[in-house]
């Protein structure tokens, strides 16, 4: 049926400014890897990318974006379920609630914590853009879903999830309310914050470390937070350089940042760690920027501001481009294909305007 339900005026997403940046972006991609001497990892990068280009391709007959919405809604709170029921089993297993450690919520989720959070993110954000034109029994079951994705949020102690949603959160209370009305809400988000942190020991102390007998929370945020350690090698491979505004390639920047590991760390089984882990720079733009260089940079971020442009009359579709940027800070979701799934369906939403045209307040 695809071909049959294409009209000619569709096709004008793909004229649109955001999507030709992605396009010039991915062309200069894949340009700029024909001249590095070793490119395997460029060319799997570069095929996991081009769903980015393809996804809206593949929507350009869809004329109602609530089925797509619904059945993301869905897809998600299921896989919630399911490790909600794994988290069960674990707890009653090993007798312990203690997620601060990665490697084991990981290991118990269906979905990597980071993914999963950004998962229930997106779909805390999609319940509010169907709100408005759904059913009293709908709405009732959005409601449900938005505290079930804020509460598994807490459960999991997904930092960078809640700190999303509360950003959106606020967004949401002074774009829709009177100034009254959000001030109120704001007060409530935050005294909900307070009990949150008061009562879960393991948010509390991924956030402010509070197991470390470390005063100063500087200190701590480096000694626990791998992210500081990374962005740091990644700022001194930045400057050592030969050409940053092309970059070096995949295969450099992930053999520079592991010999950063190896004399940057002090404590041996912290470096032992980070040597095992291999963790690449977990940010996007430092990413593209070592890879390729600030050429590619700065394609990204016209890429970007012609999507908040292309998005700035409608709040809703801004708070799923806000959703990507916190995400982009703290992850490289090129990388995953599943990140490359969710950047490309945020895209599609915003660059097509007859799904985005329904989308307005």
């Amino acid at each position: 049926m695809f071909p049959f339900n294409i009209e000619k005026s569709d096709f004008k997403v793909l004229k649109s400014k955001a999507y030709i940046m992605l396009l010039v972006l991915i062309a200069y991609i894949g340009i700029r890897s024909c001249f590095v001497a070793e490119n395997a990892d460029d060319i799997n990068f570069i095929k996991k990318i081009l769903l980015a280009l393809i996804l809206p391709i593949v929507f350009l007959p869809v004329k109602d974006k609530s089925p797509i919405i619904k059945a993301f809604i869905f897809s998600v709170f299921f896989c919630v379920l399911i490790s909600f029921f794994n988290l069960i089993v674990y707890i009653s297993e090993s007798k312990s609630f203690n997620f601060t450690n990665g490697d084991i919520i990981n290991d118990v989720l269906i979905v990597e914590r980071l993914y999963l959070g950004f998962l229930c993110c997106i779909s805390f954000a999609l319940s509010f853009v169907l709100y408005k034109e759904s059913s009293q029994n709908l709405k009732s079951l959005l409601v449900f879903n938005i505290i079930i994705c804020f509460s598994f949020l807490v459960i999991i102690s997904a930092r960078i999830g809640l700190i999303s949603i509360v950003f959106i959160s606020l967004y949401y209370f002074y774009s829709l309310f009177s100034i009254r009305k959000a001030i109120f809400a704001t007060i409530l988000l935050v005294t909900s914050i307070i009990v949150v942190f008061q009562f879960n020991h393991n948010l509390r102390n991924r956030v402010f470390y509070s197991n470390d007998i470390h005063e100063n929370y500087f200190f701590k945020l480096k000694e626990w937070e791998p992210r500081i350690v990374i962005w740091e090698c990644g700022y001194k491979i930045f400057n050592n350089m030969d050409n940053p505004f092309l970059g070096q390639g995949l295969y450099y920047t992930k053999n520079n940042l592991v010999k950063c590991y190896s004399y940057t760390i002090e404590k041996e089984d912290r470096k032992k760690f980070f040597l095992e882990k291999q963790y690449n720079t977990h940010n996007q733009f430092i990413d593209l920027t070592l890879n390729y260089g600030l050429l590619a940079l700065f394609i990204f971020l016209a890429f970007l501001s012609a999507l908040f442009y292309q998005a700035k009359n409608n709040f809703r579709l801004i708070s799923l481009l806000f959703l990507l940027l916190f995400f982009g800070f703290v992850e490289n979701f090129f990388h995953r294909q599943i990140g490359v799934y969710l950047f490309s369906l945020i895209i599609m939403f915003i660059i097509n305007k007859k799904i985005a045209l329904n989308l307005n307040e």
